[in-house]
């Protein structure tokens, strides 16, 4: 038998429920009205949904669409060097620092490379100034897929990576210039030549002369 006691607890357990029914449609709707609304990977992300680690980046909406990072090319850099990594990211495509960035130590490396690039996990990293002299080496290392727990190096699919480099100011040398060179220098363990690649960006060292 339902004493009125229990009735009472069944209808505010059903208003309960209705009423969380109702804030949930609510907030749905809401939802789905600024969802559609995005119409580019700024107001996605100005939105807070969610940014996938890729390259460029790119936003994702709740109703399943995605927007991707629009990169504006630097005017200011040679053609033939917006051609050169053009040709290269096919392979290997590194996102900090840019081509012509001012950087100071340590050097923190970022981008994404094709896992043939890597051995163990690993490639080799080396900074020269502009008279090709080395200042610095160091490695880039695999950045694991936190939601892929068998990821891995050993895929011919771009994984990202990311290394620190250590290095001592050039600026002490008489003939200092602000040019320098990282070298991202693919791993190869068979010590043939026709494995051999790399990508040469171009950097500018901090100087507060």
């Amino acid at each position: 038998m339902i004493t009125p006691k229990n009735l009472i607890a069944i209808i505010m357990g059903v208003l309960i429920i209705a009423a969380g029914y109702l804030v949930y449609v609510s907030y749905s709707s809401n939802l789905h009205e600024i969802s559609v609304a995005i119409s580019n990977y700024e107001e996605c992300a100005a939105a807070g949904y969610p940014i996938m680690e890729s390259y460029p980046e790119q936003c994702a909406t709740p109703d399943g669409r995605t927007f991707t990072r629009i990169i504006e090319e630097k005017a200011d850099l040679p053609q033939e060097l917006l051609d050169y990594i053009n040709e290269k990211k096919n392979d290997i495509v590194l996102e900090r620092p840019q081509p012509q960035e001012v950087v100071t130590s340590p050097l923190v490396i970022k981008g994404r490379a094709r896992g043939t690039w890597f051995f163990e996990g690993d490639f080799p990293v080396t900074l020269v100034n502009w008279d090709g002299l080395i200042i610095a080496e160091s490695i880039a290392s695999l950045i694991p897929d936190l939601s892929d727990p068998e990821s891995t190096w050993m895929t011919e699919d771009f994984v990202s990576f990311e290394g620190t480099i250590v290095f001592d100011d050039p600026s002490w040398d008489a003939g200092f210039s602000k040019r320098g060179t990282i070298i991202l220098q693919k791993d190869n363990p068979s010590g043939l030549s026709e494995h051999d690649d790399a990508l040469e960006i171009p950097i500018l060292f901090f100087s507060q002369n």
